[in-house]
């Protein structure tokens, strides 16, 4: 974290505590006030008091707001990407690698295939050869779209359940009015 934001958050938490201390020494001047039967310093101290009560509400929503965030993300770094312990871990940029490795190898395949075809002599074999490996990259590569769009699906359920609640913590924070 950049030493900015923990001055700031040092900051903040520390206008926090002196404005609930604040707060707190104004109810107790109103409350004495009241005692004395000076009802005009009492009612001052206590429009102060609400006065101070907006600020404090923006500063608390927005520590709230940032320990949620901080809470979810741990909880997404604790959650398993993968549902069977037994699979391999990849991550998407993987198997994008993999797909763009194996459509320049489909390429460069097509190509030998198409010079073979054109040349004379006894390529036979080789065309078999290589019509052979062609089927079997194509069929690697069918399989690694396939673990991509998993990945995506899984990827974009996570978001879903993310946002969904991001929503209900947002519903459920306390509003100033």
């Amino acid at each position: 974290m950049s030493k900015t934001g923990g001055t700031l958050q040092r900051l903040e938490k520390t206008a926090y505590l002196g404005g609930l201390v604040l707060l707190g020494l104004l109810g107790l001047a109103a409350a004495v006030l009241a005692l004395l039967s000076l009802w005009s310093g009492a009612v001052a101290c206590l429009s102060v008091a609400v006065a101070l009560l907006a600020p404090l509400q923006i500063v608390q929503s927005r520590r709230q707001l940032r320990a949620t965030k901080t809470a979810l993300r741990q909880t997404a770094r604790s959650v398993p990407t993968r549902s069977s312990p037994s699979a391999p871990a990849q991550d998407n940029r993987e198997v994008v690698a993999l797909l763009s490795r194996n459509n320049r190898h489909l390429v460069s395949l097509g190509e030998r295939l198409e010079g073979l075809g054109t040349g004379s002599g006894d390529g036979s074999l080789d065309h078999d050869r290589l019509a052979a490996e062609v089927a079997a990259t194509r069929a690697e590569l069918a399989g690694l779209r396939a673990e991509q769009e998993s990945l995506r699906s899984s990827l974009d359920g996570g978001l879903s359940a993310v946002r969904a609640d991001l929503g209900a913590l947002t519903q459920l924070a306390p509003r100033g009015k």
